[in-house]
């Protein structure tokens, strides 16, 4: 891809983008820059990964989870429609949708992605290595290291923040005051978390490492919330560490089992789980260390959100402790107690900007499918949009909500819309002419090819926007 004005840092030919993510002032996108490899070096690589003896340990708690999630939505004994995505494609391409969706990228990245789909599909036939699954052979791979570059939604200004020649960039997540990215980098067999300067080429600082790594920044602050595990003992803790590095890291306590941890909105105070003895237990403990307060226990896993005043909790439950969530638990803090608001197989879900509810993505067991349902405080369920079979970046999206839900938001800021992609199996209607920002790019060419779909939460029909693996509204 040519030179574009004001790069600092070249946006290199070959180079495909993945994983975008918006900017909290909605004026920027950073977005990883990864160099894939051809067919021939993919075989290459796979003979010598067969020759290390040692590699299948190198992932532990984040495979595992992937394993029983995706077990879960398809079955591996079925051929179908649903079986077409349960694959990474080519990565995700990058582009900027206005409201009106008026192009903002120029023509020339089509090019490139183009020629990188076609280096990069990989043959389907057999005799290309007999020993070869043709399961892993549709996985992309990519060449060790990557870039990470800053772009400016005037599509002009771009430069290049981080750069690595080892390992493998795999999220992004803007700090709330805009200056700062977390990059989790996956190297010799860990994840570390690097805070990289969005404004300054280079300059980096490592945080920690474990596998896996979450976190929570607080809200207007610089202290991050991280549940990190040792993978070599398998304890995960939880530690607040000051991004600003005047502070050393301090561990709160052994983690139980959840994901993220959640700050209040108001800064004020850090929800997280600890280890029990038979269950553990979700406490609430204020900013400077003190006052630690045990909100309620439960079986299995736990995922828990704020509302936007800061006055409910919503805990969802996997009694199981893996796969998906059975109830969501409310509790109110301003001293009404807790109660069920919630009971059925789901996902993931979110809080509505005017914390009237709750959006659900609710799964079905008859055909493994999910569907959208916004749940009001008052217990009510309302469908909202078109079921659909997800791809499998959409199924991740929606596994690691706590994390991802923030960073990549599937619920527009107004609350308004829910973007999601996948096979649709209910009624939609299909976006006019001009929806598409770069002709062709979001244009099917396999008819099944899973769709990026947009649905209104008031009740209106779900729309076709174009055709991709993964979105997210900035």
């Amino acid at each position: 891809m040519p030179g574009m004005p004001g790069v600092l840092g070249e946006l290199e030919d070959g180079y495909v983008f993945a994983h975008p993510s918006p900017s909290p002032d909605r004026r920027r996108v950073a977005v990883f820059g990864l160099l894939p490899t051809s067919e021939e070096d993919f075989l290459e690589m796979q003979e010598e990964y067969a020759d290390e003896e040692d590699d299948d340990e190198a992932w532990t708690d984040v495979d595992e989870a992937l394993e029983e999630l995706t077990d879960s939505l398809w079955d591996e004994e079925e051929e179908g429609t649903e079986r077409e995505d349960d694959v990474a494609g080519p990565g995700v391409v990058f582009a900027l949708v206005t409201d009106d969706g008026e192009q903002i990228v120029n023509g020339d990245l089509e090019e490139m992605v183009d020629l990188n789909a076609a280096e990069m599909q990989l043959a389907d036939d057999e005799e290309a290595n007999d020993d070869l699954d043709p399961e892993e052979m549709e996985v992309p791979l990519y060449w060790p290291g990557g870039k990470l570059y800053v772009v400016h939604g005037d599509g002009v200004q771009v430069w290049e923040a981080w750069e690595t020649d080892s390992g493998s960039p795999t999220h992004l997540d803007w700090s709330p005051d805009g200056e700062s990215l977390l990059v989790l980098h996956q190297e010799d067999e860990r994840l570390h978390l690097l805070l990289v300067d969005a404004n300054a080429s280079g300059v980096a600082l490592r945080l920690t490492a474990g596998v896996p790594v979450f976190w929570d920044w607080q809200p207007g602050g610089k202290q991050l919330a991280v549940r990190v595990t040792d993978p070599e003992t398998g304890v995960a803790l939880v530690q607040l560490i000051d991004t600003t590095a005047t502070l050393a890291p301090r561990t709160l306590a052994e983690a139980g089992a959840f994901y993220a941890p959640a700050w209040r909105p108001d800064g004020s105070a850090l929800a997280y789980a600890i280890e029990g003895t038979r269950e553990d237990r979700l406490v609430l403990m204020a900013a400077d260390g003190t006052g630690e307060e045990v909100l309620m226990s439960y079986p299995g896993r736990a995922a828990f959100q704020w509302d936007r005043a800061g006055r409910y909790l919503a805990v969802s439950v996997s009694p199981a402790g893996e796969g998906p969530f059975e109830a969501i638990e409310l509790i109110d803090l301003s001293g009404d107690g807790s109660r069920t608001l919630f009971h059925g197989t789901f996902l993931a879900f979110k809080w509505l900007p005017d914390n009237s509810g709750i959006l659900v993505c609710q799964s079905a067991q008859e055909d493994e499918s999910l569907h959208w349902v916004v749940v009001g405080l008052d217990g009510s369920v309302r469908a909202v949009g078109t079921p659909f079979l997800p791809s499998r970046e959409s199924a991740v999206g929606l596994h690691f909500f706590e994390q991802l839900g923030a960073s990549h938001p599937f619920l527009s800021e107004d609350g308004r819309y829910v973007v999601f992609s996948g096979h649709p199996i209910g009624d939609y209607i299909e976006a006019g002419p001009g929806r598409d920002p770069i002709p062709g790019i979001l244009e099917s060419e396999d008819e099944d090819s899973p769709a990026i779909l947009v649905a209104p939460l008031d009740g209106g029909p779900t729309v076709l926007v174009g055709h991709g693996r993964f979105a997210c509204f900035g």
